[in-house]
């Protein structure tokens, strides 16, 4: 994955291959609500993910993944983005409960069918499930909180 921004960033940090990186909600991001920042060690945030995958990484942030990026190159890549910009290559790690990915996952997917899950907007799919495991007590719970949510057209 490109590490988004470094031209921004470029002469607060040097990229060292293998160095970890911490991913974090970054909710007051003016650009994309849905921003994930990596932050070094000192949490200085030194880029941003790709926003075409911020939101399901802010979701997964959100609820109890761990997740984290190790530099792949110190080489800089141009952004494919229209208005530029200067990439990093990282790959991202993420630790999460299993069994939880798993139901959020059959969850969505039992709630929306393939043709929603390319009509609809991911973040209004990915802010119901998260409502619904906010409503819900407990784990039974979240399968009734489920079914209460309707797609409008």
């Amino acid at each position: 994955m490109g590490l988004r921004g470094f031209h921004v960033y470029k002469s607060l940090w040097d990229p060292i291959i293998g160095e970890r990186l911490n991913l974090e909600q970054e909710p007051t991001n003016g650009v994309d609500q849905f921003a994930v920042a990596t932050t070094t060690s000192t949490s200085s945030i030194v880029g941003h993910v790709p926003i075409e995958i911020s939101r399901v990484l802010f979701f997964a942030l959100e609820h109890g993944c761990s997740m984290y990026a190790l530099v792949e190159s110190n080489a800089i890549y141009y952004s494919p983005l229209v208005q530029g910009g200067l990439e990093i290559k990282v790959t991202v790690f993420c630790d999460w409960n299993e069994r939880l990915a798993g139901e959020l996952k059959g969850m969505v997917e039992g709630r929306y069918s393939f043709v929603d899950r390319l009509r609809y907007d991911y973040a209004k799919i990915l802010r119901d499930v998260s409502s619904a495991i906010a409503l819900a007590e407990n784990e039974d719970e979240i399968s009734d909180e489920m079914d209460r949510i309707d797609i409008e057209d």
